[in-house]
This record gives C-alpha cells, structure tokens and sequence, in this order.
C-alpha cells in the first residue's frame, strides 16, 4: 500500500511538474503536492475517526430500539 502511494505520489510530482502557473491565483505544483501529501497522510486518520463515530452512532441507535421495544 505504501509503494501505491509513493508512486501515484511521484505520478502526480511529475504531472505536476510539467503543468505551469498558467494564470494568477492558481497554486502552484509545490503547493498542490504538500496539499496532497498532506491528504494522504492524514487519511488513515480520518478514517479511524469516521469509524469509530459511525459505531457510536450505531450503538446508540440500537439502545434506542431496544428502549422502543420495552
């Protein structure tokens, strides 16, 4: 998985690299990889979080059921 990674990271380095700032306001190919990188780093994270709330939500609503069935 971490060599997926790596080499779409390097794909996207060097897709990036050949496109130019063509207009003002646009980010640049440094900032768009530190965007990205920076996305893809904190994924597993997020993911983690996302999990861990959906069983939450999920466990609540199972007591709410069973207090419905009393």
């Amino acid at each position: 998985m971490k060599t997926a990674k790596i080499a779409l990271a390097l794909l996207a380095l060097a897709f990036l690299a050949s496109c130019s700032k063509g207009e003002q306001g646009q980010k640049g190919s440094a900032e768009i990889m530190k965007d990205y990188t920076k996305t893809l780093s904190t994924a597993p994270e997020k993911a983690e979080k996302a999990s861990d709330e959906a069983e939450q939500r999920d466990s609540r609503m199972e007591d709410a059921i069973k207090e419905l069935d009393k």
